[in-house]
């Protein structure tokens, strides 16, 4: 089994700029964080990493 542990990546994002931070081989998750002053969204950064665990939870 695989545990799920996600980090946020600092600051707020322009769709248009997530191709420069971030690598392939590496799982992401974007969430949508609201509008800048002129009404451009503004999107929030997951990278998450996964641990692998035995059958009881517990981290190999």
């Amino acid at each position: 089994m695989a545990q799920s542990d996600e980090q946020r990546i600092p600051g707020l994002y322009h769709m248009c700029d997530l191709q420069f931070l971030t690598d392939s081989g590496t799982d992401y998750r974007v969430r949508y964080a609201g509008q800048s002053r002129n009404g451009t969204p503004l999107f929030a950064l997951y990278r998450r990493t996964l641990q692998r665990t035995d059958d009881a939870g517990v981290a190999q």
